[in-house]
């Protein structure tokens, strides 16, 4: 949703999850998934967008674009990853926490999938002419393989989106039932420890940048008040609100990965907090939550 509204702006052009880009090239997944085809409704080889993506990246580095992975697999942590991750969130000096991050993962994997993410978005730069790109992959390893390899003339913001810890469990009860008939399952310990390691993660990660590059919100303030919370992100990234941002919209949009939702939103989408958790989650399973993500959900605003 993010990610739709920011992208909005016209001088903000976003390529969506780039980490999910290699399974809408190869159509990677099956069952759950919806068709694996760009926002514009057209398949990826016949889009025109990313078809001149793969144009640029193939003249420029002589390789097919469908080849590249942009996803970082588990196989680049190193067997550090865990105790740096918890390291990371009780050293006070960003100096030592970069330092300790830098041996949570294997450097040169990161560098190699890194320097794929940077060309494919300059790639996707060059078509769009617009300069600001939006990648919404969500994940620490995906934002340590660009800072890892981000070029000099590269300009790289951390937008950091939080979403009640309670809410994001709920979520995942409802899809798991939603989607049993594929295998999918819910279970408790996971799947708190997912969103403490999701959210640490990123929490760590920030000591590679300055204060002043990273934007922090959360999915309620952006539900109940939207139009402050762009308008802060404006003025971070120096660029003056459009109106068009308070709108969801599937209109000129060339980004994968994502809700499938993307393909149906308009201006009359309506944008409505989503707290069904407050009623639907039981008290033994907050309670849990509590035990293990207390500390941390105050920590987030909650």
């Amino acid at each position: 949703m993010l990610d739709n509204l920011v992208s909005n702006h016209p001088k903000i052009e976003s390529l969506g999850e780039l980490a999910q880009l290699t399974s809408h090239l190869n159509k990677g997944r099956t069952g759950i998934s919806w068709d694996w085809t760009c926002t514009c409704g057209q398949s990826m080889d016949t889009c025109p967008v990313w078809a001149h993506v793969a144009s640029i990246y193939k003249q420029q580095y002589f390789r097919s674009l469908s080849e590249v992975d942009t996803k970082i697999k588990r196989s680049a942590r190193t067997h550090l990853f865990h105790f740096s991750m918890l390291l990371g969130a009780f050293l006070p000096n960003d100096r030592i926490r970069r330092w300790t991050m830098s041996h949570a993962y294997h450097q040169n994997k990161l560098l190699e999938t890194g320097r794929d993410l940077h060309r494919i978005i300059d790639a996707f730069r060059q078509t769009t002419g617009v300069e600001i790109i939006v990648d919404s992959s969500k994940t620490a390893a995906h934002l340590q393989a660009l800072i890892v390899a981000k070029p000099h003339d590269v300009d790289l913001k951390l937008i950091h989106i939080v979403r009640d810890g309670r809410a994001v469990l709920y979520s995942k009860i409802k899809r798991s039932e939603k989607y049993k008939k594929y295998g999918a399952s819910f279970k408790l310990f996971p799947a708190i420890f997912g969103w403490c390691y999701s959210n640490l993660q990123i929490l760590n990660t920030r000591c590679f940048f300055r204060p002043e590059d990273i934007i922090t919100l959360r999915y309620e303030d952006l539900c109940n008040k939207k139009e402050s919370e762009l308008r802060k992100i404006c003025r971070q990234i120096g660029l003056i609100f459009d109106d068009n941002m308070v709108f969801l919209s599937s209109e000129n949009k060339h980004n994968v990965g994502g809700t499938s939702h993307r393909f149906t939103w308009n201006a009359d989408t309506p944008i409505s907090l989503d707290d069904r958790y407050k009623k639907g989650l039981s008290v033994w399973r907050r309670a849990v939550f509590y035990l293990i993500a207390g500390v941390l959900h105050k920590k987030l605003g909650y």
